[in-house]
Order: structure tokens, then sequence, then C-alpha cells
């Protein structure tokens, strides 16, 4: 007897410490927490357009007036800079500088222009990323042309005009806002000129309506890149 009780006696010692751990365990999951993101609050493009008022930029120009020289239309191209201010959301002012060219007649006849113009724009659609407006101003053009072999001039192998013209024009456009420092924009605008000198444009004879006619219009259409700041 005293046998037996001292076996149950060693096996409940032996037993008991690896049971009772086993009954008091509790598992407790881990709470997953997930981190805070940052989420930026949208840009109101109508309130960036006012704080950064300034712009400079660069442009490619294409214009084309109702002459023709030798049979051919006058097109010119080229490119220039620009400036603008904004002083309130829906006004502003935009002041260029370009230089265009063009070659006619395989080269026997060409023209360059430098433009130099001052302009208000009304902005249409000052909120949100898409900016319509409508642009109008004055502006002077300076000119050069160079003949070879002018017709009513035969003691002339290369003959030479420079001249200036008064000009006025008017259009529309749009700038697309590609973030607070960058935009595209683009515009189309009527112009009209006159010369300062009527007699300039007369200088050449024989050549179809004259290298220069004594007023001009036609149409301007650029194409650039805005840095506002």
């Amino acid at each position: 007897m005293r046998t037996l009780l001292a076996s149950l006696l060693v096996i409940l010692t032996v037993a008991a410490p690896a049971v009772a751990p086993a009954q008091g365990y509790i598992y407790v999951a881990p709470v997953y927490r997930p981190v805070p993101v940052y989420v930026a609050p949208p840009v109101d493009m109508s309130r960036v357009q006012l704080t950064r008022r300034y712009s400079l930029g660069l442009r490619l120009d294409v214009s084309g007036i109702n002459q023709t020289v030798v049979g051919e239309d006058m097109v010119m191209g080229g490119g220039g800079v620009m400036f603008r201010y904004r002083h309130s959301r829906h006004w502003g002012w935009e002041f260029a500088v370009d230089g265009m060219g063009a070659s006619l007649a395989d080269g026997r006849f060409e023209r360059s222009a430098v433009p130099i113009t001052g302009s208000l724009l009304c902005h249409l659609t000052p909120r949100g990323i898409f900016d319509l407006y409508v642009i109008g101003g004055l502006g002077y053009v300076a000119s050069d042309v160079r003949i070879t072999d002018p017709p009513g001039h035969p003691n002339l192998s290369e003959g030479r005009q420079s001249f200036g013209e008064f000009q006025a024009h008017i259009g529309v456009g749009a700038e697309l806002r590609l973030g607070r420092s960058f935009g595209i924009v683009s515009d189309i605008r009527y112009i009209g000129r006159v010369l300062t000198d009527a007699d300039a444009g007369r200088y050449y004879d024989g050549v179809d309506d004259g290298p220069v006619p004594s007023s001009s219009q036609g149409f301007q259409w650029t194409l650039g890149g805005l840095f506002h700041f």
C-alpha cells in the first residue's frame, strides 16, 4: 500500500507542472493599427493664379498676311519671349518681343520682322486648370527686306530696305496649368499693320503688290510655355 501511494505521489509531482501551465495559458492576438496616410488637400488654382502673379515664357510664332510676292504667300515663322503680369483675377498684361522671318522665290526675296507688342488680357475662366482668355493690344514691327536682282533696278545686284509698321491685334487663347509653376499657353490673333512711311513699300518696282504694302492684315498663331513665380 505504501508503495502504491508513493508511486501516485511521484506521478502527481511530475505531471502537475506540465498540466497547470496548459490550463492557465490565454492567447491574445495582436491588434493591427494602420499607419495614418497623409492626403494633400486639393490645389485651388484660382488662388494659385493670384498668388503667382508674374510669368515668363518662350513661344513659337507663325503668321500669315494678305500679301503675295512673286506668286507666293507671305508666311513668316519664328519665336519670342513673353512676360505676363496678372494684377487681378480677370485682368492682366503681356509684353512680348518676337523674331520672325520668311524666304521666298528660292531665296531671292527675304524678309525679317521683330514685333514688339503690349497686350491686355481678360481671363474668362480664372478658376481651374484651364484658363480661357481674350487678348488685344498694340505694337511696333521693325522689318527688313532683301531682294536679289530687284526688278526695275538694273544697277543693283541686291536691294535692301528697312521700315517700320504699327500693329494692332485681338484674339483668343487658353492656358493649361500643369501645376503651380508651369503652364502651356496658345492663342490665335487677328493682326493689322500700317507702314509708318507710306512710301517704304514702293522702293522695288515690278514686284507684285510691292515687297510691303502700305497696309496689311492676317493672323498669328502662338504656342509656348509659361513659368509662374
